[in-house]
C-alpha cells in the first residue's frame, strides 16, 4: 500500500507489488493507456494496482477511461469469484452488446420492408 511519509507529508508509492497471479508487478506491467480490449487478467491487474497503491483510483480512471461503477464492478467480481468472475462480466457484456446489435438490425430490416425494401 502507499503510505504518507511523516517527515515530508508526501505519499510514497511502491515500486512493485504482488500481482493477481502472485508475480511481482510494476507500473510497466500494467495494461497500456486507454486499453480497449479488456481480458480478465488486465482487469485484475488494474484492481490489484489500485488496491496496493501502485496506481491511484483517480489515475486508473483517467488512464483507462473507467467509470467508478465499472471499476467497482471489476473489484467486486475479483473479490467474490477471482478472475473467473471477471471473465463472466466480459461474457455478459459481450452477449448484451450482441443482443442490442441484433435488435437494431431487426428494426432496420423491418423499417426497410415497410418502406418497400428501400434502406431507411
Amino acid at each position: 500500500m502507499s503510505h504518507t511519509n511523516e517527515n515530508e507529508n508526501e505519499t510514497v508509492t511502491p515500486e512493485a507489488v504482488r500481482g493477481p497471479d502472485g508475480e511481482l508487478m510494476t507500473r510497466q506491467d500494467l495494461p497500456p493507456f486507454r486499453e480497449k480490449h479488456w481480458g480478465a487478467k488486465r482487469k485484475a491487474q488494474v484492481v490489484t494496482a489500485v488496491e496496493s497503491g501502485l496506481l491511484s483510483l483517480r489515475e486508473a480512471r483517467r488512464r483507462y477511461e473507467l467509470s467508478i461503477e465499472e471499476f467497482v464492478t471489476w473489484q467486486r467480481a475479483l473479490h467474490s469469484h477471482g478472475t473467473r468472475g471477471l471473465q463472466a462480466i466480459a461474457l455478459r457484456l459481450s452477449q448484451g452488446r450482441e443482443r442490442r446489435r441484433n435488435r437494431t438490425n431487426e428494426r432496420r430490416q423491418a423499417k426497410a420492408l415497410r418502406h418497400g425494401g428501400r434502406h431507411a
